[in-house]
């Protein structure tokens, strides 16, 4: 590796035990169900997960609430 160049991994040595990786077909998932990447290249049409307004909310104790 000290001349700048990645070695090939060699698969017959240790195959993987499932023939997909999970975090990739956690993305795939995420991309499917909700049009968003969280890691990885997003593709064009997919939704830009920072561009989501998300609500938000507080639960205080009747005796801790807020004054108006």
């Amino acid at each position: 590796m000290a001349s700048g160049r990645l070695e090939a991994l060699d698969w017959d040595e240790e195959p993987y035990a499932l023939p997909f990786h999970p975090l990739e077909l956690g993305n795939e998932a995420l991309r499917a169900f909700f049009g968003f990447l969280l890691e990885g290249r997003p593709l064009p049409e997919d939704v830009d997960p920072d561009e989501v307004p998300l609500l938000g909310f507080r639960l205080f104790a009747e005796s801790n609430e807020p004054s108006s």
